[in-house]
């Protein structure tokens, strides 16, 4: 028979679940999988957030103190680390920041900042957390790198890059993280460098007011790489759509997520790809609308997609890791598209 949680016991459930992150998207240029295994008298917990458009921090934390209290406590570390690293850019300062703030709470953490554009790292550790690169001393990472936090020095990582296995992190992680008792691994592939000044990742929030806000940062980005308005007549239009329906359907949980928008221009094409972790939902099955008739008599719903797939040329959906992808691409005419953006 099972056995009922007490009202702390399920307080602190609860709020270890919270702190967990949001899954990580597919994405082209990283991957990372994490993995945590609470034991006795601790709580254990990752963490990822981005500082700008570019840079990634990752962070694997253990904090003495097991229950309510220690999630509670767990909780007041990851608000004062993601302070923190806003404030120092520098994972050594963060860390020692952290540590001042709160000198009788013990814990160990490892934290890494990586730079998607050029490959930059810079990480550091405490308590006895670990911190490493693959291959080792890396300053900055090349694609095939993998980047190993670890809440303990003692969870073994990989000894090269060459023994990935085809089934990707997740075969490193899960096998370090089960034979411990207590503890947490990060681990980050870096694909390769991919960005360019023709092209540009946002996030948005899943509220309605972050919508306009993205709205005028794209017609920014492309304003900047002298895209003529006609050019992408209808662009602003069909992706305040699809925003808007995300965020209204898109996530049953209630919680805090981001919708991650990438945008990319090449030799003469606007390429585009919307990913949101919400609900499975497949917009391309979306039945045309009858445009046939009186307005009055049609039925509601529809126009949209069919908006949006007037506006583009090609799109695509696809459900991976947890995350739904719309891959859209527009023409733009010839020789529209600069080379390199205005300063």
């Amino acid at each position: 028979m099972a056995t009922e949680l007490s009202d702390e016991d399920a307080l602190a459930a609860t709020i270890r679940q919270a702190l967990l992150p949001q899954s990580f998207p597919f994405r082209r240029d990283l991957e990372l999988h994490a993995g945590v295994n609470d034991g006795d008298g601790q709580t254990v917990f990752h963490d990822h957030v981005w500082l700008g458009n570019s840079m990634l921090v990752v962070s694997a934390v253990r904090c003495a103190g097991g229950g309510l209290q220690g999630a509670l406590a767990a909780t007041s570390l990851r608000q004062l680390l993601r302070a923190a690293l806003t404030r120092f850019r520098d994972p050594k300062q963060a860390l020692a920041a952290m540590s001042r703030a709160m000198p009788e709470q013990e814990f160990a953490a490892a934290t890494a900042c990586i730079d998607v554009g050029d490959g930059a790292l810079s990480m550091a550790s405490i308590g006895g957390a670990g911190a490493m690169s693959i291959p080792r001393d890396r300053a900055s990472l090349e694609g095939g790198d993998i980047v190993w936090l670890a809440t303990s020095n003692t969870i073994e990582a990989p000894s090269a890059v060459a023994s990935l296995p085809a089934a990707g992190l997740r075969a490193l992680v899960e096998p370090a993280i089960g034979g411990i008792d207590g503890g947490c691994v990060v681990a980050v592939l870096f694909k390769g460098a991919t960005r360019t000044r023709n092209s540009a990742t946002f996030r948005v929030a899943n509220d309605a007011n972050a919508i306009p806000v993205f709205l005028a940062d794209m017609a920014d980005f492309l304003a900047r790489r002298d895209i003529n308005e006609d050019h992408v007549a209808g662009l602003d239009v069909a992706m305040d759509e699809l925003l808007s329906n995300t965020v209204s359907y898109a996530f049953a949980d209630g919680s805090a997520h981001e919708i991650v928008v990438d945008l990319s221009l090449e030799s003469g094409d606007l390429e585009i790809e919307l990913r949101d972790d919400g609900s499975p939902f497949d917009p391309l099955r979306v039945p045309p609308p009858d445009l046939s008739g009186d307005v009055e008599d049609r039925e509601i719903g529809g126009l949209g997609m069919h908006f949006v797939r007037t506006v583009m040329d090609d799109i695509a959906y696809g459900r991976r890791d947890g995350w739904n992808v719309l891959m859209m691409r527009k023409r733009i005419a010839d020789g529209s598209v600069q080379e390199e953006e205005k300063p």
